[in-house]
């Protein structure tokens, strides 16, 4: 049985993750300031950056994995394509990275609201509205709204004492060791944070949801964290603080919430009150620093003003986002046929009902220890899925079901579970700008028909693999039945 042990069998921390991370954010700090001052591939500073960098990583693979290499000598093809992916992964990955930071900090993005909004509370002015706005053209030349919960400002308050270029590289910096954190303890937990597949998984630094948090300048990365280190604490039996960590994810997004119904179906109670407490501490903090005025203008005209523009829009993966472009209303094209609001809103929620239940009717049955992970990571999953708006930058929590997957191909011999693990790493990594824009530029002068809008929506298609697949596997597993069995009968003997 895998568990969330609390120390590394496989590796070892102290020796061998720890000086990679802390090499990886010292590299990223001197790149990024360095190439904030001057940096350009096509200069010589780019090609000393480059090379410097193949250098480094070529040196930190040998050093980190020497002996495990040595104990396999004979296996030099194998070992060399593993430094291979290696070094190019972390080169190639990390100048993206740099390159989307500095871009990022020069345009409006995700960060750009968060930023305004944590300004505007330190200056006393309203974090939403025309108030907001006037700031902005105060700030940056241009005007900006904030479509994010009170509780982001109060989270970004600190970062907003800094210049705005420096708290976006700031806060890219996080993102990147967070991210790290999240692959590293992801892997750990099947038991694979070791030689080979952890300098493998240095290729999810060109995963597209992680390069789209990163030149959004989104929360995704510590949301996603947030959830996995919480399912961790709740394995360990610390409900107290899985409570408070789910709590923190749900102020930030609204959306985590929904997993209350497997803390709920799984009857870690203190959990469960704990995250409520949570919540609404937060939400009364956010209310007395931010004012009650400010929290009914987000529930009131941002909820609302959101869904209308964001929840038809092409990137939009969850179900709402696929019914919106088959049956509308839709501000960007013209659906397949176009139903009544409240008739497309009854079908969304009939669809999002029986997904929820579907999943709550199999957490009753089956609460084995053995498929907690698998249960979780379908309710994640739903969550993805039935949430209003879904982006493929959410979807980093994946990575914990992914490494599943993995593991379940790598040590139990099931090769579908990585036929599938392909197929959604290959989903996910479909750049839907350029294609969207393709396709506009192919229809030209018409609208792009719905059938292929919703075929460009691939992260809807892997979301949706991963929710049968994950279904399947525990709608089929016998120790779901059997250990309801064997208590049942356990129970009727001790009665006798």
């Amino acid at each position: 049985m895998v568990t969330f042990s609390s120390k590394f069998q496989l590796i070892n921390l102290r020796n061998k993750v720890l000086p990679t991370l802390v090499v990886l954010f010292a590299i990223a700090v001197f790149s990024t300031f360095a190439g904030s001052v001057s940096y350009s591939r096509d200069d010589i500073s780019g090609k000393l950056i480059l090379a410097s960098w193949i250098a480094a990583w070529s040196i930190l693979f040998s050093a980190t994995w020497r002996e495990q290499m040595m104990q396999s000598r004979g296996d030099f093809w194998r070992h060399s394509a593993v430094a291979l992916v290696f070094v190019s992964s972390m080169t190639v990955g990390l100048i993206m990275w740099l390159d989307l930071t500095l871009d990022g900090s020069l345009i409006n993005t995700d960060f750009t609201q968060d930023y305004l909004a944590g300004y505007a509370l330190r200056h006393d002015t309203n974090i939403y509205g025309p108030s907001l706005k006037a700031l902005a053209m105060k700030l940056f030349g241009f005007e900006a709204e904030n479509y994010h919960p009170p509780f982001n400002a109060l989270l970004f308050i600190p970062l907003s004492y800094l210049p705005y270029r420096g708290a976006f590289v700031v806060w890219s910096v996080l993102s990147l060791v967070g991210f790290g954190v999240l692959v590293v303890y992801s892997l750990h937990a099947y038991g694979m944070a070791k030689y080979p597949w952890l300098p493998l998984s240095s290729l999810l630094l060109l995963w597209k949801p992680f390069t789209s948090s990163i030149w959004l300048g989104q929360l995704s990365v510590f949301l996603a964290l947030l959830i996995v280190l919480g399912f961790a604490c709740l394995k360990r039996q610390r409900e107290g603080v899985a409570g408070l960590l789910f709590g923190l994810a749900t102020l930030i997004k609204f959306f985590p919430g929904l997993l209350l119904l497997y803390v709920l179906v799984q009857r870690r109670w203190r959990c469960a009150v704990t995250w409520v407490i949570c919540v609404a501490v937060g939400l009364l903090v956010s209310l007395a620093v931010a004012g009650s005025a400010d929290g009914l203008y987000y529930i009131k005209q941002i909820l609302p003003e959101q869904m209308r523009l964001f929840a038809s829009f092409p990137f939009n993966i969850s179900i709402e986002g696929i019914a919106r472009t088959i049956f509308g209303p839709t501000e960007y094209f013209a659906p397949a046929r176009e139903l009544a609001p409240g008739t497309v809103r009854a079908l969304v929620w009939f669809i999002n009902g029986s997904l929820v239940i579907a999943v709550c009717r199999l957490g009753l049955r089956c609460r084995d220890p053995e498929s907690d992970t698998e249960m979780f990571s379908l309710f994640c999953v739903t969550m993805l899925l039935v949430s209003p708006l879904t982006w493929g930058h959410t979807c980093l929590m994946l990575v914990l079901p992914m490494a599943l997957l993995l593991h379940g191909a790598l040590f139990q011999g099931r090769l579908g579970e990585l036929r599938v693990l392909i197929v959604v790493l290959a989903l996910f990594a479909v750049p839907d700008p350029v294609v969207l824009t393709s396709l506009i530029e192919i229809y030209q002068p018409q609208d792009v028909p719905w059938y292929v809008l919703v075929a460009a929506k691939t992260g809807s298609f892997a979301l949706l693999t991963l929710w049968v697949i994950l279904w399947l596997k525990l709608h089929r597993r016998n120790p779901c039945r059997s250990a309801r069995n064997e208590s049942e009968g356990y129970v009727s003997v001790h009665h006798q």
